[in-house]
């Protein structure tokens, strides 16, 4: 983004953008005074499509890790499973 949007100002609902609706993130750069072309919408929304797919999948990957890093650390230290409750 950074590359076709140097000077963005990322706020929170860009910084969020898996979350938005594509017409919603490039109403986000135009309030920026973002020229936005029909064609660079159109990649846009071919973007929106297909990366939060992918996002979430790397991000469910994330997930399980750290979930299995928990229970190792909690074999490693013999916490129970009472001790993990308080955690």
């Amino acid at each position: 983004m950074r590359s076709t949007f140097p000077t963005l100002i990322v706020n929170k609902k860009i910084a969020n953008w898996p979350e938005l609706e594509s017409k919603d993130f490039i109403n986000e750069i135009k309030k920026q005074k973002f020229a936005v072309t029909l064609s660079e919408q159109s990649q846009w929304l071919t973007y929106f499509v297909e990366e939060p797919h992918e996002i979430k999948k790397t991000a469910g990957i994330v997930q399980n890790l750290l979930s299995d890093i928990d229970k190792l650390v909690f074999a490693i230290y013999d916490i129970s499973d009472d001790e993990v409750s308080l955690i």
